[in-house]
């Protein structure tokens, strides 16, 4: 019966070590934002890439609608870095920003630099 119990015990404590980070209350947030070319035209179709500073292995990806907006949910708290890449694939830009606390958001905008 005593090995029943901790078998049981070290079972219910296995199932708490693998409960997911974001289960746990770990802040999560929504980045919003636009892409902008240098005369602050929409840059439709660009691709979004977002990560985290505090959850190295955290990316997400996103697409622009035709007015150059985009939106990405359940991002880590913390720092974070936004990256645009136009359709053409060649160009490149970046903005950093922080998700505050749990269920906030921020908005991005990126701008393409003319000529690229």
């Amino acid at each position: 019966m005593r090995n029943l119990k901790q078998l049981l015990f070290t079972l219910f404590l296995s199932g708490l070590a693998i409960v997911p980070a974001n289960a746990q209350g770990a802040a999560q947030g929504t980045v919003t934002g636009k892409v902008v070319n240098s005369k602050g035209a929409a840059v439709s179709k660009a691709l979004v890439i977002v990560t985290s500073d505090v959850a190295p292995s955290f990316k997400a990806k996103a697409t622009c609608n035709t007015r150059g907006e985009f939106s990405v949910p359940n991002v880590p708290g913390g720092p974070i870095m936004v990256s645009a890449v136009k359709s053409t694939g060649a160009i490149r830009a970046s903005a950093n920003a922080a998700i505050a606390s749990d269920g906030s958001s921020v908005a991005v905008e990126i701008k393409i630099p003319a000529g690229q």
